[in-house]
Formats: structure tokens, sequence, C-alpha cells
């Protein structure tokens, strides 16, 4: 309502913005055998009703070093158990596989039999490193091999290891996913990446599909979430002649009545973040 105070205008980016804090500041070696690193996490997710049949779901994270500890060779893992399928049919997680897709950066899992089902998938959008300097992990495998250790954890994190895809090889399947490595972190540094979680109607087949959903959502974090902005339409003038009719749709000086609306030559989309990532 424009008063200034943080009540409704607090910069809302989406439709249904949430946001969380959590922090790994604990040491409970009884019971998980983590020594804490000593991070803080500031946790922002986007939605909006318009991306409901192209489902694209952004993530923010900002990874705060609270800690007393230089961090070295960072690297930033999601690991996903996703159970692709209709609940209705018995054991439908049994018969996923996850892949990767190397252009668009998306580490997925589908389900190819049991239908309706639809794939979900990661993508990575932003880092404080160009993407492709980045060292991408994608590590597939049944649930009796996950590492069940800090050191083992890293160490997968750290392998720049690309699996091949599972297909046509099925079951309850899961994967670890991760890039890096970033520069040390010094106490109070801070440490912005941006994913988003994916969806669509197939993997790369058909429209509306998860390929082509991560792509445009590469292409909204590049635009800082917003949408592109629509420019006016010039006035457009017609003048019959003889045999012909001439038309004209070039802009109208200031003082003309037609100057109604800023000329769309002039329009530049502030949001567009394109030109920061040149060179």
């Amino acid at each position: 309502d424009g008063d200034g105070l943080i009540d409704e205008d607090y910069g809302v980016v989406s439709e249904c913005d949430a946001y969380v804090t959590y922090s790994d500041t604990v040491t409970d070696r009884q019971t998980t055998n983590h020594l804490p690193l000593g991070i803080q996490v500031k946790q922002k997710s986007y939605a909006w009703r318009s991306r409901v049949k192209e489902p694209i779901l952004p993530f923010e994270y900002f990874f705060i070093n609270v800690g007393k500890r230089i961090l070295d060779s960072v690297f930033v893992g999601f690991f996903a158990d996703c159970d692709v399928g209709p609940t209705s049919t018995n054991g439908y997680y049994q018969r996923n596989f996850s892949g990767y897709l190397n252009d668009v950066r998306t580490a997925y899992v589908s389900n190819p039999q049991d239908r309706p089902s639809t794939p979900i998938g990661i993508t990575v959008l932003g880092a404080p490193k160009p993407l492709d300097s980045l060292c991408y992990t994608f590590q597939r495998y049944p649930g009796d091999l996950t590492p069940r250790t800090d050191p083992a954890r890293y160490r997968m994190m750290a392998s720049c290891d690309i699996r091949a895809d599972e297909y046509p090889q099925l079951s309850d399947t899961r994967f670890f996913f991760s890039f890096g490595p970033f520069a040390r972190m010094k106490p109070g540094d801070t440490l912005h990446i941006a994913v988003a979680l994916i969806s669509g109607e197939g993997i790369t087949e058909g429209q509306n599909n998860l390929k082509e959903n991560a792509a445009k959502a590469i292409e909204l974090y590049t635009r800082g979430f917003t949408a592109p902005p629509v420019p006016p339409a010039p006035p457009l003038r017609l003048t019959p002649g003889n045999d012909r009719v001439t038309l004209d749709w070039s802009w109208p000086p200031p003082d003309s009545l037609a100057w109604t609306k800023c000329n769309p030559l002039d329009t530049w989309d502030d949001s567009n973040k394109f030109i920061s990532t040149l060179p």
C-alpha cells in the first residue's frame, strides 16, 4: 500500500513465496555421526498459478558461514528419493529410473510404465561462478548404496562423475546431484545458488516436456523471476491512394495526439539480467 512499512510491501517475487531458515550448528554424533559445518541456510521458493501446467518451482539458497572455520572447496548437493507414479498402483515406485540432461543441467526421475506419470527433476539456475565452469556430479543408485557418513557423501559430491541414465533398467531409484567447487567461505561469507523443481508431460518428447520447462526456468531466472514486459503497439495509420493503401507505423513526434504511450523502440526490460552475463 506504499506506506513504507514492512507488511504487505516486503518485496514479493511470486504469487506464493515461502521463506524458511535453518542451521547446521548442532553436534549429534550418537544418532547421525555428523560434524556440523556451522552453516545457516536461508531458503526462498516461488510459485505462480500460470505455471501449474508447466510446473516450474524455483528455489534460492543463501548459505551463510556462521561458524569460526574457513570452508574450502565447497560443493552444493541435492539428494532425491523420488517415487514417481500413481499411488493407486501397487509397487509404482519400483518402476522408476533416474537420468540426467546435460545441456540443461537437470537430474530427474521418471516412471515409463504406470500411467499417468510425469517426471520430476532438479535444474541448476544460477551460482556465483559461470555454470559451464562448474564440476557436476550425477550419481544414481538403489537405496542400499546411499552414503552413510559425511566423508562418503563429500567424496560423492566432489567426484565430478556423470553416470549414464538408468533406463531401460527400472528400480526404486534415487539420485545425488551436486556442483562446485566454490571459493573458500570465510566466517560471515554467503554463497548464493538457485535451482528449480521441474516437471512436464514427458522428458524430451512432445509439448510441455521436462527439458523445455527446464529451459524456461533458466530464462525465468535470467529475468529475475519476472515476466517479460509487453511493449505497446505502435499506432497504425492507413492512407488510401491510387490502387494502393500506405501503412505507416512509425512513432509520431511527441507533440502529436497519437503520443499516448511510450515508444516501444525506447523500452528496456530493466529486470533482464542477460547483459550482466556477457563478457
